[in-house]
């Protein structure tokens, strides 16, 4: 028997898959994560880093116009030079890596109108591999940061650490040496800290 035109209308309506009725998903742009780091990596490039850096160099301006002072100048000056050229570099790679993050409004701001569908593919694609050129350099910054602040403790430990004398055959108080060797075990155990968090941050990261 045949149906009725509005039956079989009823009937094919019914036998289409319900997934062509559901909306296309629309292109996800890649994005750094969490949405907080860039501008924590900048201050962590163009404001820590830098001013640790001068911190390093002025110490080393101070050590070499009085090495009688220090207990192990060489050293100090050694580590204080490493930690200094750590320190810049870090800010240099901050500085490359900062050219290569952007974000979909920006584009939209440079280049107004609507875009091409095979255009915005070109567009998307452009973003994403600059983003993962941001977090190539972003990874070698904060490596750099981290060494810097491990070496600029320890070199900190050295120069604080009590000298034979004070020059002049003048004796260091006993005060003075107590305090300083405890200045110095602080310094280094703050190195120490600091590198235990830095492993426990990237196990965590990785477990995530």
């Amino acid at each position: 028997m045949n149906q009725p035109p509005q039956a079989q209308a009823q009937a094919q309506a019914q036998a289409q898959p319900q997934a062509q009725a559901q909306p296309q998903p629309q292109p996800v742009w890649d994005r750094p994560a969490p949405l907080g780091i860039v501008a924590a990596r900048e201050s962590m490039t163009g404001g820590a880093a830098a001013l640790l850096a001068g911190f390093s160099i002025a110490l080393i301006g101070v050590i070499a116009q009085a090495p009688t002072a220090i207990r192990w100048p060489g050293w100090s000056l050694f580590l204080l030079s490493l930690a200094a050229g750590t320190l810049v570099t870090c800010v240099q790679c901050g500085y490359r890596a900062r050219s290569y993050v952007y974000s979909q409004q920006d584009l939209k701001d440079w280049r107004p109108g609507a875009w091409e569908v095979w255009e915005e593919e070109n567009l998307r694609g452009m973003q994403r591999d600059d983003l993962n050129r941001w977090r190539a350099w972003e990874s070698r910054a904060e490596a750099c940061y981290h060494a810097g602040i491990v070496l600029l403790a320890v070199s900190v430990g050295l120069t604080v650490a009590p000298p034979v004398t004070y020059g002049g055959g003048v004796s260091v108080p006993t005060v003075d040496v107590v305090m300083r060797w405890i200045a110095l075990g602080v310094l280094c155990a703050a190195g120490v800290a600091h590198i235990i968090w830095i492993l426990w941050s990237w196990i965590s990261e990785r477990g995530a």
